[in-house]
């Protein structure tokens, strides 16, 4: 299923971590006949999409299954928040560039995406919004085979958080959330940094721990302003200045790079959201 141009190093790791075989388009097929003799579930059975739930379950049929059929339970669940979740629609939000990924990986090959919390204002984005942009960004992201076999590093950034933005997170806009990162979404969720967290962030965390299992409990890493602490894991070298880093030349150009991408797939996500 790897292309031409994939590095030794991920078919080494796709083959010792994933469990990824050079016959893994028989595996697709496999899952694809599990899925047509499933009553009441349409989606879309190509090998680009199937892929990314096999290599999330290390191709174990049974798990990728569950995560599939998890994945649909939310959309069906949710059904306001996946009604044109397309980068068109949310065009207005997504131009706050609250969200951004990094155009350099780790090195570990994690993509690196960034949430910049402090900086929301919900007088001009719902949580909801942030919830639908945060959405769109993984869905792209994890189109990439790469990020497929390495997962995610994610960094949320708390400068500027207050009482203003925490009084609108809800019980029940943790639960969305954290079933994305547990059992709803398929991506390798490897890391999330949390950086410049005020007292209140304690109080909102205080809502979406008791949830959260001890797998994810575990890559969670609290920084707080000790940015040298984040760089032990992502080199100041990849990172904006705002996070320490001197990567600042490219910020806004990478912004518009991927943002270019997602709206030349806006089709894609418009074609996706009726699913």
């Amino acid at each position: 299923m790897l292309d031409a141009t994939s590095t030794k190093y991920l078919h080494k790791k796709a083959w010792t971590e994933l469990n990824e075989r050079e016959d893994s388009s028989q595996e697709v097929v496999k899952f694809r006949m599990l899925i047509e003799k499933l009553e009441g579930l349409t989606c879309p059975t190509d090998e680009q999409f199937l892929i990314r739930f096999l290599r999330a379950k290390k191709f174990h049929r049974d798990e990728a299954m569950k995560l599939l059929i998890s994945y649909y339970e939310m959309r069906r669940d949710n059904p306001s928040l996946f009604r044109n979740l397309n980068p068109e629609y949310l065009r207005p939000s997504l131009e706050k560039r609250l969200q951004h990924v990094l155009s350099s990986r780790d090195d570990k090959g994690r993509q690196v995406f960034i949430f910049r919390a402090g900086s929301w204002n919900p007088n001009e984005v719902s949580l909801d919004n942030i919830f639908r942009c945060n959405y769109l960004y993984l869905e792209e992201m994890t189109s990439l085979p790469e990020t497929q076999i390495n997962g995610i590093s994610a960094v949320v950034d708390f400068h500027g958080f207050s009482f203003f933005q925490a009084r609108h997170f809800t019980p029940k806009h943790a639960l969305r959330m954290i079933k994305i990162i547990q059992g709803s979404f398929p991506c390798r969720f490897q890391e999330f940094h949390l950086v410049n967290q005020p007292y209140i962030f304690h109080l909102v965390y205080s809502i979406v721990k008791p949830f959260l299992s001890e797998k994810i409990r575990d890559r969670i890493h609290v920084h707080g302003t000790d940015l040298n602490s984040l760089h032990r894991f992502l080199r100041p070298e990849i990172l904006p200045e705002f996070l320490g880093g001197s990567n600042n030349n490219s910020w806004d150009a990478d912004w518009l790079v991927f943002m270019k991408r997602m709206l030349d797939k806006n089709q894609h996500y418009k074609g996706n959201g009726k699913q």
